[in-house]
């Protein structure tokens, strides 16, 4: 930068000092007074050119490092590689550590659901095994109810015709003469029960028949019988199998034909009933059915 102002600096000094030459002179013709006038010999201008001042703005100098020895590198790269070989280890025990610690809370949540869901399976079959329980009691209170209505039924039929063999019985005791009336009599009544009881047998048959959808695997020649339990307005209470054809569908139809019938007909008169309605065999015969 200095250089650049350098030649202009001297150049002002000379134009200077020519002009100031330049009046001296001048002024020396004209004024004789300023002949008398001299510098004095201890006064000399000189040109001084400056210089610029060093800028203070230094960069800091590095600081010279120490000189390490290579043993000292050595160790201290042994020692780095160590820390950062212990940080990784570290880093990796800590990984390890967390994932292990997820699969154990996932095996223990998926052993929870396990157990959740099994213990939610054993109540429900827990629940359907009391319930089935419950419905065969109730099928054997029935049972029972229903068989201890037909004994007290059977008992009070049994009480009342020995009541009324009693008192044919006494009848007999009033005389030898009414002996054959009274024989006559009921051996009538018996003949005219058994012809209405036959008589209601056959119009059933002929409605069981109907209702029957014998099977394709029912072989000629095989039957069934079956013992129909019945209340005094016909309806079916219970079907007990007592004969089998040695084919299941065909005692299974046989079984529905019953029920599918339902409502029997059955004579009016009580004492018939009890007698041979209550309760009574009655036969399915493939080849009748087939006949019709």
């Amino acid at each position: 930068m200095f250089k650049k102002y350098a030649i202009a600096i001297v150049l002002a000094f000379g134009i200077h000092a020519v002009a100031g030459a330049a009046l001296l002179w001048g002024w020396d013709k004209e004024n004789p007074e300023l002949k008398q006038f001299q510098i004095p010999d201890h006064i000399n201008a000189k040109l001084v050119v400056l210089e610029k001042p060093k800028s203070t703005n230094k960069k800091p100098t590095k600081p010279t490092k120490p000189k390490i020895s290579k043993a000292a590198q050595d160790k201290a790269a042994k020692d780095k590689a160590a820390k950062e070989k212990a940080a990784k280890e570290k880093a990796a025990r800590e990984k390890a550590a967390k994932e292990k610690a997820a699969r154990e809370k996932a095996a223990r949540d998926k052993a929870a659901k396990e157990k959740a869901a099994l213990d939610a399976e054993n109540k429900r079959k827990e629940e359907e095994r009391k319930k089935a329980a419950e419905l065969v009691k109730k099928h054997e209170e029935e049972m029972k109810r229903k068989k201890a209505e037909e004994e007290a039924k059977a008992k009070a039929a049994a009480e009342q015709e020995a009541q009324e063999l009693a008192l044919a019985e006494s009848s007999l005791l009033d005389g030898l003469d009414e002996e054959d009336d009274v024989i006559a009599q009921q051996t009538e009544q018996l003949e005219a029960d058994e012809l209405e009881a036959y008589t209601y047998l056959q119009l059933n048959q002929r409605y069981l028949y109907e209702n029957w959808s014998v099977p394709a695997s029912a072989k000629a020649g095989t039957k069934v019988v079956l013992e129909v339990h019945l209340v005094p307005s016909g309806e079916v209470v219970d079907v007990i199998l007592i004969q089998s054809s040695g084919d299941n569908p065909t005692d299974r139809s046989a079984e529905r034909a019953v029920f599918k019938y339902n409502k029997f007909q059955v004579p009016q008169n009580t004492r018939v009933f009890e007698k041979y309605y209550r309760k009574f065999p009655i036969e399915f015969n493939v080849d009748e059915r087939r006949l019709l």
